[in-house]
């Protein structure tokens, strides 16, 4: 039961209206606008009621939406540190690598030079990239 219904009056007997008795008709078009207003008052309760349903409906599925983004950001979080960390250690290898590398051109540098004092005939690598070419060059002409 709305809160107008609960208000309404019994009406104002005509025959005390039709009297002439003015604070009668006053009071019954007063009782009238307050009916009316309560009304329109129950009627704007029950649509900000439904708002109010609406946006708790909202926010729930709004929060259920965020509670999924923020383990799909937790899950995300956890790869990147995953993928840092190996980026990380593939540039340490990498460096390590790199380290040997330079070992092996001293060592090769430090023996062709030991055999050139030996007098053993030793090719650089820019002879053998010249012979190459060479050979390219000769491959180009038939």
């Amino acid at each position: 039961m709305s809160c107008a219904e609960k208000f309404k009056t019994k009406p104002v007997a005509t025959t005390e209206a039709a009297s002439g008795d003015n604070d009668s008709v006053a009071a019954l078009m007063k009782i009238t606008q307050l009916e009316s207003r309560l009304t329109a008052l129950d009627d704007e309760n029950q649509k900000l009621k439904d708002q109010v349903k609406l946006f708790t409906d909202e926010k729930k599925t709004l929060n259920q939406q965020l509670a999924s983004i923020n383990s799909t950001v937790a899950i995300l979080e956890t790869d990147k540190r995953k993928l840092q960390q190996e980026v990380t250690e593939s540039k340490k290898e990498q460096d390590d690598l790199l380290v040997l590398l330079a070992d092996q051109d001293q060592k090769i540098f430090a023996f062709k030079n030991k055999l050139k004092e030996l007098g053993e005939p030793v090719e650089d690598e820019d002879d053998l990239e010249s012979a190459d070419q060479e050979d390219d060059d000769d491959d180009d002409d038939d």
